[in-house]
């Protein structure tokens, strides 16, 4: 008995897509790369020609096409006579290593090619004022809080490791370093501070300072009061707390937070607290204590000259 087999032969056919070129590249924010992304197409090692390819921004505000009508975050283009499909591509506004990426597939082969950029800071943009303007604070005395500035650029990217200015521009104060200039440079926060000790001013906004980026006229400014201390003896805080219906809330524990300056509120709910320090105080109101049936919470105000 004879048997016949009959056995078909199927040439497997390999589809590859890799990057060419245009990988880990970097630039400044918002500005074009200087190479394309590049890839190519191969099927069993030869360059597949006229196939249309997807490219998408995958991470970023980045795009593709750049500068040109069809400028988008998805873009499509044919490989030519070498299998190679290109795209140029313009960071976005985020500063980082690898933040921005770009993903291509196309139809019929496995996988995709990725590509990543990073961006760097671009010139700081903006000094912005964080904490300690408009401080009232003793003559000949150093204010209670720094003066605080950030640096961003146009991304609003934080930057660090930026060479800042404080300068007294009216006023006889003086930073912490016995001068009326000094220079520092941003943490990795892009935060810069210093300390004043006030001149020997008296009045509203005597005291002005300036803060520059080094390098450009991005400035900021801070203004400081100063007046001349009275005897301490004779300074105190007094009000009075109620609860959400107006109603007088008696026994509640009301302190200077930071000292031992504190007083309970009577049956009309008032307090007095005297020999309080001058300037800018966080004063605690402990609802715990209350005689009054009920939770109450503890409440932080900041009192301000």
């Amino acid at each position: 008995m004879r048997h016949s087999l009959t056995v078909n032969y199927e040439l497997i056919t390999e589809k590859v897509i890799e990057v060419v070129s245009g990988d880990s590249q970097e630039g400044v924010i918002n500005t074009n790369l200087s190479q394309p992304l590049k890839l190519r197409l191969l099927e069993n090692g030869e360059p597949v020609t006229n196939k249309p390819v997807v490219f998408r921004v995958v991470q970023g505000d980045g795009a593709l096409q750049p500068d040109t009508a069809d400028e988008a975050q998805g873009a499509m283009a044919e490989t030519d006579a070498n299998g190679e499909a290109e795209v140029s591509f313009r960071l976005g506004s985020r500063a980082g290593n690898g933040i921005h990426r770009v993903r291509a597939r196309a139809v019929g082969f496995q996988g995709e090619a990725l590509f990543q950029a990073s961006a760097n800071y671009s010139i700081g943009a903006v000094v912005g004022v964080i904490a300690g303007n408009n401080q009232r604070g003793a003559v000949r005395q150093p204010l209670p809080l720094p003066f605080i500035v950030a640096v961003t650029d146009e991304g609003a990217n934080l930057i660090p490791d930026a060479d800042i200015e404080f300068k007294v521009t009216r006023g006889s104060g003086k930073f912490d370093n016995g001068e009326t200039t000094y220079l520092t440079t941003t943490d990795k926060d892009g935060r810069a501070s210093v300390h004043l000790i006030l001149g020997r001013e008296e009045g509203i906004d005597v005291q002005r300072i300036v803060a520059t980026l080094v390098g450009t006229e991005v400035t900021s400014g801070f203004t400081a009061s100063g007046f001349m201390p009275g005897d301490p003896g004779k300074t105190s805080i007094s009000g009075v707390v109620l609860d959400n219906q107006d109603t007088p809330l008696q026994g509640v524990t009301v302190r200077i937070e930071d000292t031992t300056r504190q007083a309970i509120t009577d049956a009309e709910g008032q307090f007095i607290i005297t020999e309080s320090p001058i300037g800018p105080l966080h004063l605690i109101a402990e609802g715990s204590t209350t005689t009054v049936e009920g939770e109450w919470p503890s409440l932080t105000i900041l009192l301000r000259d």
